[in-house]
């Protein structure tokens, strides 16, 4: 029995399938149906990614002057926790804004409002691994 050929997908398609993914203008399942692959295979793409991206970074750092690894990993993880604080607060910064709306008017339904932000921001939280 002949073994299926591994496929292969250029380094430009996969980082415009990361793109669309993270961007959010597609889904991990749209772009599979795409690629004739797994949703599996466009979330590793996605850690590949996250992975080179933190690699390059650390490389910059080591530049800059910084030698100790333990030093690197820290200033990395520092930057990765800011970036998660700051998407925290663009989310807080959405709803306090959404709720003020909601305060200063008086005709529009609330509910309906608050439900599709709730909507909103399940579907944004980051999906938790088995």
């Amino acid at each position: 029995m002949a073994k299926k050929a591994k496929r292969q997908f250029k380094p430009e398609d996969k980082a415009r399938a990361v793109d669309d993914y993270v961007s959010g203008r597609r889904s991990a399942a749209q772009l599979a149906a795409e690629f004739g692959c797994s949703p599996n295979l466009v979330y590793r793409w996605k850690a590949e990614a996250d992975a080179a991206r933190r690699d390059d970074r650390a490389a910059e750092i080591e530049a800059s002057g910084v030698r100790d690894p333990r030093d690197i990993k820290r200033i990395l993880d520092l930057e990765d926790e800011l970036e998660a604080y700051k998407k925290t607060v663009a989310e807080q910064t959405v709803l306090i804004d959404l709720l003020k709306k909601l305060r200063d008017s008086r005709t529009s339904a609330p509910e309906s409002e608050l439900i599709g932000l709730i909507r909103t921001t399940k579907n944004s939280a980051p999906k938790r691994r088995r």
